[in-house]
């Protein structure tokens, strides 16, 4: 009996081992999960948002990735952004704003890219890099675009209201609600 629980206290003893080395050697593939994806296209470019499950347990604490992808006619997807946070959103048709064969806004929580060149090139922001304009911790709620590239951004937060007059590469803040 004695040599039944130390064989037993063995084996879990080289388990947890096997695990530690596994888990701080990174020699264990944990494959991330995709938990589903979004797309919008045009006949000039697509754009795919993408929201996944890292390879790791998640619970209190855990994460998700949203990858945000543009693709050319015949071409291969390219990363445009990657946005990380706690909370899980299902993206859809309100995130992807593509108003002509050469315009698009992209959003994912607290960042964004603009394309004015068919997705041949993006410019990416971040709620961050709007200074005074932007509240901590706060995201995108609401954005709306014309094909004149005036628009307006409603932040999560406050309800908050910025204007552009160049289709999200700048911003202002302006008084009133949407």
């Amino acid at each position: 009996m004695v040599t039944k629980k130390c064989s037993m206290s063995v084996k879990i003893i080289v388990i947890n081992v096997f695990i530690l080395i596994c888990v701080f050697s990174g020699s264990c593939i944990f494959r991330d999960r995709v938990l589903s994806e979004y797309v919008e296209e045009n006949k000039s470019f697509s754009i795919k948002i993408k929201t996944i499950s890292p390879g790791q347990a998640l619970g209190p604490g855990g994460w998700f990735r949203y990858e945000v992808l543009s693709k050319k006619p015949a071409g291969n997807w390219e990363e445009v952004f990657v946005e990380e946070h706690d909370d899980r959103f299902e993206p859809n048709s309100d995130n992807i704003l593509i108003l002509s064969s050469s315009e698009a806004f992209i959003f994912v929580i607290n960042k964004y890219a603009v394309t004015i060149d068919q997705g041949q090139t993006w410019e990416t922001f971040n709620l961050d890099d709007l200074g005074s304009l932007s509240e901590p911790s706060c995201g995108i709620d609401q954005v709306l675009l014309r094909k004149d590239g005036s628009g307006e951004m409603r932040l999560k937060c406050s309800g908050s209201r910025l204007i552009t007059k160049n289709f999200g590469r700048s911003w202002k803040r302006q008084k009133g609600s949407f």
